[in-house]
């Protein structure tokens, strides 16, 4: 983590990833809490930087590097990409995400890439954030649930110290019960656009199951949290998340908008719909 995080921000091969940082407005104070770092367009950097502290075979298993598909030695992962370590609930390093940078000279069909699982790191079970999200839920006994690490980060140095992220997987079952320990009302917060509906719809019933207090929010005019908070302050983002629809009202509105109740059998497709729902609600 701090190789990294150093890297970032004091090497000269990281011009680009600072110009990233810079123009998503990430003051250096983030860039510190949240131990950001870069890993150079070196394919074979983690080996050197441990060599003769660690093993290959030890840095596979943390997910640091892999064997070659010949098996004639090993690669890096995270290459070229801005680097977000995931801290577990107790503090501890247990995986890296990594995201590539435009301008840079790595090309991948995952703009994101997230560590493998391991004996310590499970993605259905861990959220990003939570170790600097935890205090804050204790006391308003309230999860802001995001999409993505930078509008988690841009929630957090907005002031917004309650929003967590699921780490590039839907939520899941083990999610819910691990927010049930610590909240009584979980929002979702979405992006407005048709695939964040979707996601949001999605993931409703496993909260009901739970017997969660569970709202959901599009953030208005098709933004991101990362963009709304740009342009407006902690206290309105936490007014707009008063705003949001418990669950049941946002799934009915949802259809509302997808099927037309102007004949029998459209109302009758909602009604069956709902009943489903809460149906599957119901554990």
């Amino acid at each position: 983590v701090n190789l990294m995080h150093q890297s970032l921000r004091t090497s000269s091969v990281a011009d680009n990833a600072r110009q990233y940082v810079k123009k998503r407005k990430l003051s250096e104070e983030t860039v510190r809490n949240f131990r950001l770092g870069y890993h150079p367009e070196d394919w074979n950097w983690f080996l050197d930087q441990a060599r003769g502290r660690f093993t290959p075979a030890q840095l596979g298993a943390a997910g640091l590097i892999q064997e070659r598909n010949n098996g004639q030695g090993y690669f890096d992962n995270l290459v070229g990409r801005l680097i977000f370590p995931i801290i577990d609930e107790r503090g501890r390093p247990v995986a890296f995400g990594g995201r590539v940078l435009p301008g840079g000279n790595i090309e991948s069909d995952a703009k994101y890439w997230n560590s493998v699982e391991s004996a310590i790191f499970h993605k259905s079970r861990t959220l990003y954030a939570f170790d600097r999200a935890r205090e804050t839920i204790r006391v308003k006994k309230m999860v802001i649930l995001v999409e993505g690490y930078m509008d988690c980060i841009a929630c957090h140095q907005a002031g917004v110290t309650n929003a967590v992220a699921t780490l590039g997987t839907a939520l899941t079952e083990d999610h819910v019960r691990f927010l049930r320990r610590f909240a009584e009302k979980v929002v979702l917060v979405y992006d407005s656009d048709e695939a964040g509906q979707r996601a949001a719809e999605r993931s409703i019933s496993r909260f009901l199951a739970q017997d969660l207090d569970l709202r959901i929010l599009n953030v208005p005019s098709g933004k991101d949290p990362a963009d709304y908070l740009e342009d407006h302050s902690a206290e309105q983002f936490y007014s707009l998340i008063e705003t949001a629809n418990e669950a049941w009202e946002y799934k009915l509105q949802s259809l509302l908008k997808r099927t037309s109740i102007t004949s029998i059998a459209g109302r009758q497709q909602v009604l069956a719909q709902m009943l489903d729902f809460l149906a599957s609600s119901q554990g």
